[in-house]
C-alpha cells in the first residue's frame, strides 16, 4: 500500500494508480512531443509522452505535466456547445466567473463542426506547481477537488445557458 504522506515526483504513472484507488474510468494516452517540450522536440525519435484521460458525466479531462515535470495541468472540455451568434454573451459569462473565482479559469473557442456550423466550445483548466513532489493525499486533493471544481463551473454554465445542455433531451427521448 502506498503510504498517503510520503512526497515523491508526480508522474501520469501515479495519477493512473490513483484513478485505480478510487475507482475511476480512465486512459493513457500517447502524446507527440509539442515543439519545444524538450530537447529533441518535434524529432521523429523523440520519445511520445503519456497524458492520462479522465472525466465526469458531460465532461472530458486530460492531465498532463509539462516537459520539466515542475506543472501538473488538468483541462476540460464540457460537452455542451453553443452556437457562435452568442460568442459575445460567452465571452462576457466566461469574464465574469473568471474573475469572481481563483481557479478553474474558464476559456471558449468558436470552431466549426462536422456540419460546417460555428459553434462555441467551453473549456476549463487548472495547473498545480509539482517540481517538489506531491504526497499521494495531495496528488488525489488536485485531481479531485479539479473535477469537482470543472463539475461546478460547466453546472453554472449550463444555468446561464441551458440551451448548451442537450444531454437532458437525448435522455427523456
Amino acid at each position: 500500500m502506498t503510504d498517503l504522506h510520503v512526497v515523491e515526483p508526480v508522474t501520469i504513472d501515479r495519477l493512473a494508480q490513483l484513478c485505480e484507488l478510487i475507482d475511476a474510468d480512465y486512459a493513457l494516452v500517447e502524446a507527440a512531443p509539442e515543439e519545444g517540450d524538450a530537447p529533441g522536440a518535434g524529432d521523429d525519435n523523440a520519445p511520445a509522452r503519456r497524458v492520462l484521460q479522465t472525466g465526469v458525466p458531460h465532461i472530458a479531462v486530460h492531465c498532463d505535466l509539462d516537459a520539466e515535470g515542475d506543472v501538473l495541468s488538468a483541462f476540460a472540455s464540457w460537452e455542451g456547445t453553443l452556437p457562435a451568434h452568442l460568442e459575445h454573451d460567452v465571452a462576457a459569462a466566461v469574464a465574469e466567473l473568471n474573475w469572481a473565482s481563483v481557479a478553474p479559469t474558464l476559456n471558449f473557442l468558436v470552431e466549426e463542426d462536422a456540419k460546417g456550423n460555428a459553434e462555441i466550445h467551453l473549456g476549463a483548466n487548472r495547473a498545480m506547481a509539482v517540481g517538489e513532489g506531491l504526497s499521494f493525499a495531495q496528488l488525489g486533493h488536485f485531481l479531485l477537488s479539479s473535477l469537482a471544481s470543472f463539475a461546478e463551473i460547466f453546472d453554472v454554465v449550463a444555468q446561464r445557458f441551458p440551451q448548451a445542455v442537450t444531454w437532458n433531451e437525448e435522455e427523456q427521448a
